[in-house]
């Protein structure tokens, strides 16, 4: 359970303004009772409001609704693995608004898919088939062919920053940094119907460097060697055992995002907790250039050149503050564009998802933020300070922000019951603070992710890397 801590005082505790900002965004999100004299309750009284296990104080009452939620949603997985073996499916959803009512969607006839939904989906179920326009496999072809001509459009002023499917319209939405009239226009003309273009700003990767390091705005917090005392950096991710050879198969990794190491020394640099505690060395196999499946790297916790970094520290990394506590799932989504192995699960819109993150759980109540999957499948144009911008694919969008020092924290869901959690992946990148929100965010600053499975599978096929990571389920991995 991740802990609350709320300050007494006469009546309403005082909170800050973000813990209540959080609390009204998430109650939104997921269709619950946001009145504010309700909300300023629920961070004054945790008695009356105990249950943490989604970032902000919910009801008794209110945590189970959303863990009925998630057991509907877990009875209905071979449904949407169906769903999305066929080749006419645009994609499934959760209307958490709706009670957490799974949308299912195809571009052609319901007749079968309603017969055999209604077969394969337990009778409480909520749920809906719906008829639509495009397949996700259409929208998918379509950005990608907008992506493919992204250097050719930057000729004709149409400098895109963002290109993916947006499964609850069905459509494809592209961000562009300025014009969006004019590239709208621009990309009917050249590519057909189908197409949303809004105004968006190049993405910011959450991590700092030496020369760049914002104030503190969520993972434990590291820092590489040779940093300026105290200025942490990211944060640690999930930890993973590696099973390729010649790596000996009892060492383990700590995952963060690619971008901090590429931008603070790349492999072969100590890292360490911000107390002092050693982790080990990141390697110099990590992802991060242009065009890149992920935004990964890892830190070796078992590196035999470093005394320093003992293999006790991982239970430091583990558990200590941080850790969302033992997955007892691990969540695909490669499965929805039918790449690699086949998924244990898919990750869909609506699912909800939570961050754990240096930067963010210093400006709230608990160490996690909650929300829902925005977007899946994005490709996303990222700025690292000092360096190009480069684009980076299949990317997952959280339906909240993220802040300076998240980059590397792990994203998770709570799963079943209380303690329980999936794995998602790793956070990476988000909106530029110093904006407006972009128009296709609705008015609310939204955090980019690498799914796991995606950055591992980078991580194996990248440049011939060939590294094998499993991630930990418990603390005894």
């Amino acid at each position: 359970m991740l802990a609350i801590s709320v300050a007494s005082s006469a009546g309403f505790a005082e909170t800050p303004p973000h813990s209540f900002d959080d609390a009204v965004e998430f109650r939104r999100t997921f269709g619950l009772n946001a009145d504010e004299d309700l909300v300023r309750r629920s961070l004054a009284q945790p008695g009356q409001f105990p249950d943490t296990d989604w970032g902000v104080p919910l009801s008794s009452e209110e945590a189970a609704d959303l863990h009925d939620r998630v057991a509907m949603r877990e009875a209905a997985a071979d449904a949407i693995s169906w769903a999305y073996a066929q080749r006419d499916h645009a994609g499934v959803w959760i209307d958490q608004r709706d009670g957490g009512r799974i949308i299912f969607q195809f571009a052609g006839s319901l007749v079968e898919a309603e017969d055999r939904l209604a077969a394969l989906l337990p009778s409480q179920t909520r749920y809906e088939v719906r008829r639509v326009d495009h397949s996700l496999g259409d929208l998918t072809q379509l950005a990608d062919a907008i992506g493919a001509e992204s250097d050719d459009l930057v000729g004709q002023g149409v400098d895109l920053s963002a290109i993916g499917p947006d499964i609850r319209q069905n459509e494809v939405r592209v961000g562009v940094l300025e014009q969006a009239d004019r590239a709208a226009s621009i990309l009917a003309d050249r590519f057909g119907p189908g197409i949303r273009v809004l105004r968006d700003a190049l993405a910011v990767a959450d991590a700092c460097n030496i020369l760049d390091c914002p104030k503190v705005k969520g993972g434990l917090a590291i820092i590489y060697q040779g940093a300026s005392s105290g200025a942490v950096v990211c944060s640690a991710g999930y930890v993973a055992r590696r099973y390729d050879d010649p790596a000996p198969h009892d060492e383990l990794a700590v995952v963060t995002a690619g971008h901090c190491l590429h931008g603070n020394g790349g492999g072969g640099v100590t890292w360490k907790l911000k107390d002092g505690t050693c982790i080990g060395v990141s390697s110099p196999k990590y992802v991060w250039e242009d065009e890149a499946d992920a935004d990964i790297g890892f830190i070796r916790i078992r590196y035999p050149a470093d005394e320093a970094c003992q293999p006790g520290n991982k239970n430091r990394v583990m558990l200590e503050g941080y850790s969302p506590g033992t997955y007892d799932s691990i969540t695909s989504t490669r499965g929805a564009r039918a790449t690699g192995p086949p998924p244990y699960d898919i990750q869909i819109v609506g699912d909800p998802v939570c961050r754990v993150g240096w930067g963010s759980h210093k400006l709230q109540l608990t160490n996690a933020k909650c929300g829902e999957i925005w977007l899946t499948d994005q490709k996303k144009k990222s700025t690292l300070s000092g360096y190009p911008a480069v684009w980076v694919r299949h990317l997952n969008v959280a339906s909240f922000d993220s802040h300076p020092r998240d980059s590397g924290g792990t994203m998770f869901a709570p799963n079943k019951g209380a303690g329980n959690k999936r794995l998602l992946g790793t956070h990476v990148h988000s909106n530029n603070d110093d904006l407006p929100p972009p128009e296709w965010a609705e008015g609310t600053r939204r955090g980019w992710y690498t799914p796991y499975d995606w950055g591992l599978y980078a991580l194996e096929h990248h440049d011939a890397y060939g590294v094998l990571l499993v991630p930990c389920k418990t603390a005894g991995c």
